[in-house]
C-alpha cells in the first residue's frame, strides 16, 4: 500500500515508489523524463493501478479525461500538482 499520506514529501520519490509496487522496476530506474510504457513498461492495468494508488497517496480523484494524456512520470507529477493547487 501507499506510504504515510500525513507528510507532503518529495512527489518524484512518492510517485516512483508507487511504480515499484506495480512494477519489477527499483526506485531509482524511475526519472521524470521516463515514459510510463515504452521505457517502464506499464500495461493498460498497471497504469489504472497506478493511477488509483496515486489518487489514494495524494487524496485526489482524477477526471478520466486527465489520465488519457499522462505519458511520463512528470506528466503524473504534474497533474498531481495540478490538481493540489485547485485544491488550495
Amino acid at each position: 500500500m501507499a506510504q504515510d499520506t500525513s507528510s507532503p514529501g518529495d512527489p518524484l520519490a512518492r510517485v516512483a515508489q508507487l511504480i515499484t509496487q506495480t512494477t519489477p522496476l527499483a526506485v531509482e530506474d524511475i526519472r521524470p523524463e521516463a515514459r510510463l510504457v515504452e521505457d517502464l513498461g506499464l500495461v493498460s492495468l498497471e497504469l489504472a493501478l497506478l493511477a488509483s494508488l496515486v489518487e489514494s497517496e495524494f487524496s485526489l480523484r482524477f477526471e478520466e479525461g486527465d489520465l488519457i494524456a499522462v505519458q511520463t512520470v512528470k506528466d503524473i507529477l504534474d497533474l498531481v500538482a495540478r490538481y493540489q493547487a485547485a485544491r488550495g
